[in-house]
């Protein structure tokens, strides 16, 4: 008779057990301090990268990751970063591209520096656009590097890739302050990383790459402006479309030439 009562309960208690579990797993990256584990798992990845790799592709000359160089973080589009669209919500872009930019300006040495001086690199804002949706489950990598700077802010940008193809693009800039609030120049902090060969301003449409290892590809001025103030991602959005337009057509072009030959 005990067994015949105590039976609907545990049945209730294994079904309440195993919903638990299923909504842990869903919710996994929007627990509370997963955000900040990510965070420091990245930071360690990139730690470790440069101390076994030491010097060379990605890295700059004291071992440390090259803000020139692409820095790569692999996820998935996971049940929690899904909206009402069944696809990527946007806020889930801007953050992993924090996470993306944190770990590679701690991998390289600039969040240690500025703390040694007594500075603040802060964060001014990120702008995106989105070219191609993620998908439920779709894997993808993100990418993130300096791209410019002038005198007073650094761009850093950020690409969301499904093999070749860019589903989405952003820029967010960054300035550094001293205790009395004043600015400190991007030249003088990447002088200080040990980047003694780069121009006091950059800008690849305007000068050549500051690094022979990095392979910057021909952007068009992305600095913005007052007037227009997203007209910088506006002009990256096109020129993309046209490199992918081109590697297209270049792939195309063996095939074409191989039937003309057996015609």
């Amino acid at each position: 008779m005990s067994a015949c009562f105590w039976r609907p309960y545990c049945w209730m208690m294994s079904s309440l057990l195993y919903l638990f579990i299923l909504l842990v797993v869903f919710y996994l990256p929007s627990l509370p301090f997963v955000f900040h584990l990510r965070i420091i798992y990245y930071v360690c990845k990139a730690k470790l990268v440069c101390l076994l790799r030491g010097k060379g592709r990605g890295r700059d000359n004291h071992g440390r990751l090259s803000l020139l160089e692409w820095w790569t973080l692999s996820s998935i589009v996971w049940v929690d970063d899904i909206d009402i669209n069944i696809h990527m919500n946007n806020s889930c872009y801007f953050k992993h591209a924090d996470i993306a930019r944190i770990s590679l300006l701690i991998g390289s040495g600039a969040y240690s520096l500025a703390s040694k001086n007594g500075w603040l690199l802060a964060h001014g804002g990120t702008q995106i656009t989105f070219k191609k949706e993620l998908g439920p489950f779709q894997r993808y990598t993100l990418q993130v590097r300096l791209h410019s700077w002038g005198e007073k802010w650094m761009y850093f940008e950020h690409r969301f890739m499904v093999g070749s193809r860019v589903h989405a693009i952003g820029i967010s800039k960054f300035v550094c302050k001293k205790r009395d609030r004043s600015d400190v120049k991007p030249i003088e902090l990447l002088k200080m990383l040990g980047y003694t060969h780069l121009p006091i301003t950059h800008n690849p449409s305007t000068s050549t790459s500051p690094s022979s290892s990095t392979k910057q590809l021909p952007l068009p001025d992305i600095t913005p402006s007052e007037q227009n103030p997203g007209g910088h991602l506006e002009k990256l959005e096109t020129i993309l479309d046209q490199q992918q337009q081109q590697q297209q057509q270049e792939h195309q072009a063996p095939g074409t030439t191989g039937r003309r030959k057996q015609n």
